[in-house]
């Protein structure tokens, strides 16, 4: 499995990129996990359908978001691939878990900045 993460706002040659990267990946035999939000995530998945492909949901399973790529899990569930979440049932997606999620709330964000900052390349 390889994770796949990337823009909402992507451009369209940042997503035909993705495409053959994720369909490539699908041919070599990699099973492709990504989110299922507008963009990288869901073009990732669009181009993995035929290798294989999971999407992480940010809320329930049974509440996919956003709400136009209704049918793009119902084409990972059809081609064998998967949806799976941490969240239970009947719970929409919030912003507060995204970050969560992400580990990019405040407080860790100004730390793994800093950390970054201290063990990067000297200027």
């Amino acid at each position: 499995m390889i994770a796949i993460v990337g823009s909402r706002n992507a451009s369209v040659s940042g997503r035909k990129f993705m495409a053959m990267i994720a369909a490539s990946l699908g041919e070599r035999g990699f099973v492709v996990v990504s989110g299922l939000a507008r963009g990288i995530d869901a073009t990732a998945q669009e181009a993995a359908l035929g290798g294989g492909t999971v999407a992480v949901m940010a809320g329930g399973i049974d509440r996919i978001y956003p709400p136009e790529n209704i049918p793009l899990a119902d084409r990972i569930l059809a081609a064998g691939g998967g949806l799976v979440g941490e969240m239970p049932f009947g719970l929409d997606p919030r912003a507060r878990d995204f970050r969560a999620a992400t580990g990019s709330s405040p407080a860790s964000s100004s730390a793994s900045s800093s950390s970054r900052r201290r063990i990067g390349p000297a200027r």
